[in-house]
């Protein structure tokens, strides 16, 4: 499509000209007595938006499907409702004369009327083939249009509301703007402020984390924390910490970790000091201390350091809380634990005797501690 024919269907957005269908915005608000009848009140959160059906069947399957299914109502009758008992506050809708417009009317369902603005955004980039600047100015902005772009089955909104996430973190996209307070002052005063401002939208994150594009942003966040951790901490009463923005972004605990490919795949981006913040971090949870062993197993593995003992990583494994037979059974067989054998000159099955013994003296002297570690 040529730029001089994009730039006036950009042009048309919003406007009466040409003008074929209208578009309301529909919230159900609660009623106050309680009574069934008036459980679910329908209420238009603005006035009706002037639109054009063939760009709508062209930019959303959602749209055309509605389009196919409208059916012109009769002036004299109530057979057509596309929103039961709601009220009529737009004139193009209901004319001077009363008459019903005969106008198709689309409806837009809305759980509040703060989703009012990132579905406009969405219907803008429907009609643009751009996001429009105030919707890309912070990470909860983007996740509201793309989560009702995604509602609303508008083509490549989703995406392009995913590259401009991965943008942020990246430090490509320019139009980022952090949350303020009210003298202008950002309200997270820290260089992870992207990071920040994703984990306090981590419920509406939830809900879409299993899609690709949303794991991409969440490994690009991942990579801005590693690239920063020379970066003092937030202050407790601003965010999370460094270790515990990682755990987050790795899936919360070691079983998730490991059983889930795309968070197994983030393991590689973490440098040394990443990961000891990781194991450091109290939210980072775990079925039995074994599992986090496999996660730093694995995690050495992909940088290319399973052949050797790492101080500031493997000693942070606790190991009074693992299994007494993973302890036995699997621990003397570890690369590192053979390399070390290997370079005592000492036999095989004694090494092995001693792993034992050291094991349960671990366990034993150690286990009033058992009980404080992951949860």
């Amino acid at each position: 499509m040529s730029d001089h024919l994009r730039k006036a269907f950009s042009e048309l957005f919003g406007s009466p000209t040409y003008a074929d269908c209208i578009i309301r915005f529909i919230v159900h608000d609660s009623g106050g007595d309680g009574t069934a009848a008036a459980a679910s009140v329908p209420r238009d959160v603005c006035e009706p938006l002037p639109a054009h059906q063939l760009i709508l069947r062209c930019g959303s399957e959602r749209f055309q499907a509605q389009l196919d299914r409208w059916q012109k109502p009769e002036e004299d009758t109530e057979a057509y409702q596309p929103a039961a008992k709601c009220a009529r506050t737009s004139a193009s809708s209901t004319p001077a004369g009363g008459a019903r417009s005969q106008q198709p009317e689309l409806v837009i369902l809305l759980d509040c009327d703060s989703q009012l603005e990132p579905s406009k955004a969405a219907l803008s980039y429907l009609y643009s083939n751009r996001l429009p600047p105030e919707a890309t100015a912070s990470v909860q902005q983007l996740l509201g249009v793309r989560r009702q772009a995604g509602y609303l089955e508008v083509a490549g909104c989703v995406q392009a509301c995913d590259m401009e996430l991965g943008a942020i973190f990246e430090g490509t996209q320019r139009n980022y703007c952090p949350p303020t307070a009210s003298g202008g002052e950002p309200t997270l005063p820290s260089k992870l402020l992207p990071v920040l401002d994703l984990y306090a939208c981590r419920d509406v994150v939830q809900l879409c984390e299993d899609e690709p594009g949303i794991q991409r942003v969440l490994a690009s966040a991942l990579s801005y924390v590693v690239r920063r951790m020379e970066e003092p901490d937030p202050d407790p009463s601003v965010g999370p910490s460094k270790g515990d923005l990682l755990a987050w972004l790795l899936g919360g605990d070691a079983v998730t970790l490991m059983n889930r490919q795309e968070h197994a795949q983030k393991l590689s981006r973490l440098t040394v000091p990443a990961m000891e913040a990781v194991l450091q971090s109290s939210s980072f949870g775990t079925d039995d201390e074994s599992t986090v062993l496999v996660v730093v197993e694995a995690w050495a593995y992909a940088r290319g350091m399973h052949w050797s003992w790492n101080d500031g990583v493997r000693r942070l494994v606790r190991l009074a809380n693992a299994n007494e037979s993973y302890l036995t059974d699997v621990v003397p067989f570890l690369p590192w634990v053979q390399k070390a054998i290997k370079s005592d000159g000492k036999g095989w099955e004694s090494c092995h005797w001693i792993c034992v013994r050291l094991c349960a003296f671990i366990r034993s002297a150690m286990l009033p501690l058992a009980h404080t570690g992951r949860t």
